[in-house]
């Protein structure tokens, strides 16, 4: 619980599958400043692997509640309904904001995060198409891909400084 409030700056979805009442104080958000802890003989930043988990964590309730609410649709529109959404839209945001601070760990060992992310089978109920709590998400790996691959420009001056130095080479 204390890694779920420090990472994403609540546990309340967290605390409600596990049935713990609420009442415990809340710690600030980690992702604001990546304080360190000064504990002996352990690392000095909040782990990139509880980051990540810890989205995964987040994305299966939100595949749970997504199904809840799927049923609660199909019933008359009510209040019910409209404060289920908010938290699915509440528990996308924990899932992105955990793989933001996963990925922006400087301790972080993904070579390419979004290879990592865009086939891990826990994410995949975020990367429909059809469903209207995954568009940040899926914005959020568009963004990831582009950082991970930038496209090459043609007037990149390293590929023509290359073409030049392989023509005096082959001469």
């Amino acid at each position: 619980m204390r890694i779920a409030t420090a990472i994403t700056g609540d546990s309340s979805a967290i605390a409600a599958v596990l049935n713990i009442p609420p009442g415990r104080p809340r710690e600030a958000p980690v992702t604001k400043s990546l304080r360190t802890r000064l504990w002996p003989r352990q690392c000095s930043t909040r782990s990139w692997q509880a980051a990540y988990n810890l989205a995964c964590a987040y994305a299966a309730i939100a595949a749970d509640r997504t199904r809840t609410l799927q049923a609660c649709k199909h019933k008359a529109e009510d209040a019910q309904t409209a404060a289920e959404a908010k938290r699915i839209h509440d528990l996308v945001a924990n899932v992105i904001t955990s793989l933001e601070f996963a990925v922006s760990n400087p301790e972080c060992e993904m070579e390419r995060p979004w290879e990592w992310i865009a086939h891990d089978p826990d994410f995949g109920c975020l990367r429909s198409t059809d469903d209207e709590f995954s568009m940040e998400f899926r914005s959020f790996l568009t963004t990831q891909k582009k950082r991970d691959y930038p496209s090459r420009t043609t007037g990149d001056p390293l590929q023509k400084g290359w073409h030049v130095l392989s023509n005096v080479i082959h001469r």
